[in-house]
């Protein structure tokens, strides 16, 4: 059985500038912080909760508690709801990617996870507007842990035990940043990588083999797993 590990914004769904609007937005409203570096490749950890945490301490000179995080969640998530009620559109679906989604869900040779970097909430927010069914796929998010490579762990021991078996025959991990390409090699996951024509050199120095703009041709996604699933790396 192989692992298939999804990222969720920019990857299955057309999401990160309406995210990264709500996100900026959230912070200003909440907490009346206005000059925000969007450079999110300078931030130690590229999770929401990660960004939000090193923000919030570098203006307060504290780490943010519960409550804190709370309220930049709750904040966030009440700017994202009402983003998609002024346009759906907003949240639409990587091209292919539902059915790309259902086609692997429905292989009995493959199963499937999510490891991203936003919270769930939100994750399931666009998710669902974009269209995906994903009721019974294990999850984790940047409510897990702050740093991506943890939260892709917690998602293969989610897998593992959803799925009850000890080890999957390949993992391969499908996102779309340069820390994706650097938390898959650094846990010896595979990696396929979404990205158009003028994102696509980013992640081939990083050292992404297989990049993809999207899922309309299945067949040639399909190909890459399955190159993997021949030398993939047993976890």
């Amino acid at each position: 059985m192989h692992l298939v590990m999804f990222d969720v914004d920019g990857t299955l769904t057309q999401t990160k500038e309406i995210d990264a609007e709500c996100f900026i937005a959230a912070i200003k409203m909440a907490f009346n912080i206005n000059h925000i570096d969007t450079d999110w490749s300078k931030y130690k950890y590229f999770t929401d909760s990660g960004i939000f945490s090193e923000i919030f301490e570098s203006h307060f000179q504290r780490k943010p508690d519960s409550i804190d995080l709370d309220l930049m969640k709750n904040c966030f998530l009440k700017n994202l709801n009402k983003a998609i009620l002024k346009s759906k559109s907003c949240c639409s679906e990587i091209c292919g990617a539902v059915t790309a989604f259902n086609r692997l869900r429905n292989d009995k040779d493959y199963v499937l996870s999510f490891a991203t970097g936003c919270w769930r909430e939100s994750a399931t927010i666009k998710l669902k507007c974009a269209g995906f069914n994903f009721s019974d796929i294990p999850f984790a998010s940047c409510a897990d842990s702050m740093e991506r490579e943890t939260i892709m762990l917690i998602s293969l021991d989610r897998a593992k035990r959803n799925y009850n078996v000890p080890n999957f025959r390949s993992i391969t991990y499908v996102g779309d940043g340069i820390w994706d390409v650097v938390a898959s090699k650094n846990l010896g996951f595979n990696f396929i990588g979404i990205a158009e024509e003028n994102n696509k050199q980013m992640l081939i120095d990083a050292g992404a083999r297989f990049i993809i703009p999207d899922f309309k041709d299945f067949d040639r996604f399909f190909k890459m797993l399955k190159n993997y699933n021949t030398n993939g790396i047993v976890h």
